[in-house]
């Protein structure tokens, strides 16, 4: 599921990839990565939009649910979530959330 998510970002199918994503949250929700891509869909979307019309707050409640739910994981070290991480941090310190 997740691999198809990505290919339909990618291709910039974005309500595909969504859906692809929420199914796998409601499929595994425990798994941190559906959340972690739904964050990084986010901000893709609002990469889209001109900036006075961005609005990063979903990309925020994506991002700390996945940040729990990684916490939690008995994973090794994920750079996707280090990547998210840092965006998120970017965002705070650009005024954007």
């Amino acid at each position: 599921m997740e691999n198809i998510a990505i290919i339909c970002q990618q291709m910039e199918e974005l309500d595909q990839a969504e859906d692809m994503l929420n199914q796998m949250a409601e499929r595994y929700p425990e798994d941190y990565r559906a959340y972690k891509r739904l964050a990084f869909l986010e901000a893709d979307r609002q990469q889209q939009k001109a900036n006075g019309d961005r609005d990063y707050g979903r990309m925020k409640i994506y991002a700390e649910k996945a940040g729990a739910l990684y916490e939690k994981a008995e994973t090794g070290n994920d750079t996707e979530m280090d990547m998210l991480e840092n965006m998120m941090r970017d965002l705070r310190d650009g005024g954007w959330l």
